[in-house]
């Protein structure tokens, strides 16, 4: 937690000092952007999305910054309908995985951005992300396009879900799971567009 504080003050900070050296801010339209996840097991896949409550961008001299504030509790199924979309969602917001009763937010703040050689508008972000209230670094490549009617970011974010002990049916913790198991790896298309 201390750690998280740390990097969260970090983020303000440069977030509040880059204000006055006329930094690019950038809002984004939530209705416009999106987060798709994918959690793959033994006997195929799921695929759904969950929705972003507020979000940010900001261009400081050529570096990418921001924070991303999530709702756990819409995280919903779109490659299931009628119960078993209802039950798997329901699990989804259970103990067993993100718990949403007791941690309905989850956060995603950039604190170091590097230009990536040879890509026009690629970028390697490191970010803290915060789930079930633990935080844990991420880096992830991300493509993003600044023209002049603002900003749109493009990224693929893949975690070790057991680091935000998410662990329902993982061969890491569990044995004898056999087809049941899932696997740990957890992907997020993320899709931000500027107001």
């Amino acid at each position: 937690m201390k750690n998280f504080i740390g990097l969260l003050v970090a983020v303000l900070i440069f977030a509040a000092s880059s204000s006055e050296l006329n930094a690019q801010r950038f809002d984004v339209d939530t209705d416009n952007s999106s987060i798709i996840w994918t959690g793959k097991k033994v006997t195929g896949q799921h695929t759904g999305t969950v929705d972003i409550q507020k979000a940010m961008i900001l261009i400081d001299d050529g570096q990418v910054f921001g924070r991303c504030q999530i709702d756990m509790t819409t995280i919903n199924c779109t490659d299931l309908e009628g119960d078993m979309k209802q039950q798997l969602e329901g699990h989804l917001k259970s103990e067993d995985f993100f718990d949403t009763e007791y941690f309905p937010g989850a956060s995603l703040g950039v604190i170091h951005s590097e230009a990536v050689e040879g890509g026009d508008h690629n970028y390697l972000l490191t970010a803290a992300l915060v789930i079930k209230g633990l935080s844990h670094e991420v880096t992830f490549p991300a493509q993003v396009d600044l023209t002049e009617s603002g900003v749109t970011l493009n990224a693929k974010i893949t975690i070790d879900r057991t680091k935000w002990h998410v662990r329902y049916g993982s061969g890491s913790f569990f044995d004898d799971l056999g087809d049941k198991m899932i696997y740990d790896d957890m992907e997020f298309d993320v899709q931000l567009t500027s107001k």
